[in-house]
């Protein structure tokens, strides 16, 4: 039984090698990266305590825990990582709302980047979007409910615009 079994594990490997016919595999495409040039006045923070009030006031550990539950389904701050369901989120702080050319945005994100004065999305946009994305902007593509928290909001926000910077 034993012998039967590897010599049919032996024989489909060497069906499968056969169908190869000699051509070699296709070379990975490394993942697309999230390239932000940072804007003239776009701010760049390294740390808590740089950041402005009442972002410094964050728990840092307590923002990464809220993006790990309520985020990272659907975003990332890695600029290794291409977009996935909603934008890369890394260089948020320095990037227009619908700044992020590798993504297909949402129509009424398009109107909004069309229509708004930020040069680069900053904190208190990003809380009133966070608090009730559906007020704030309608028919977008962003299907969470948001949080009513503000003190999970300023963790939240805190922990991203330094991850987000890095």
């Amino acid at each position: 039984m034993k012998t039967k079994f590897l010599s049919t594990l032996v024989a489909s490997f060497a069906l499968l090698a056969a169908c190869n016919d000699g051509a070699q595999p296709a070379a990975e495409t490394p993942a697309a990266e999230t390239e932000v040039s940072w804007p003239e006045g776009a701010p760049r923070y390294a740390s808590r305590d740089e950041l402005p009030a009442p972002w410094n006031e964050a728990d840092l550990s307590a923002g990464q825990a809220a993006f790990e539950a309520n985020c990272v389904r659907c975003h990332s701050v890695s600029p290794s990582v291409p977009s996935t369901l909603g934008p890369n989120l890394h260089g948020v702080f320095a990037r227009a709302p619908g700044g992020l050319e590798s993504h297909d945005y949402s129509p009424a994100m398009d109107e909004f980047a069309a229509t708004t004065d930020m040069t680069y999305w900053i904190p208190e946009e990003v809380d009133e979007w966070l608090a009730n994305p559906r007020s704030y902007l309608p028919q977008s593509a962003m299907f969470f409910d948001g949080l009513a928290d503000e003190t999970q909001r300023r963790d939240l926000i805190g922990w991203l615009m330094i991850e987000s910077s890095k």
